[in-house]
């Protein structure tokens, strides 16, 4: 199976729905749920996808992209 790292803004993208990356961004993490990769994040990005999400959209946004991405 390939191995991908991927980027936090791929992420954030995704999480936080913003255009114009969405649809392409959100295409790595359709081939991730069908098993056609297998995705790895640094440790940074997960305090990094934190930290953004709060200065753009509030405690409670960052808290749901943390739950969102524990799996």
């Amino acid at each position: 199976m390939e191995k991908i790292l991927i980027d936090t803004d791929v992420v954030l993208n995704v999480l936080l729905r913003e255009e114009p990356f969405f649809e392409s961004s959100s295409q790595v993490f359709a081939r991730l749920e069908r098993g056609d990769v297998r995705g790895f994040l640094t440790a940074t990005t997960m305090t990094n996808i934190y930290y953004i999400a709060q200065k753009r959209g509030g405690y409670k946004v960052a808290r749901m992209c943390i739950r969102k991405l524990r799996f």
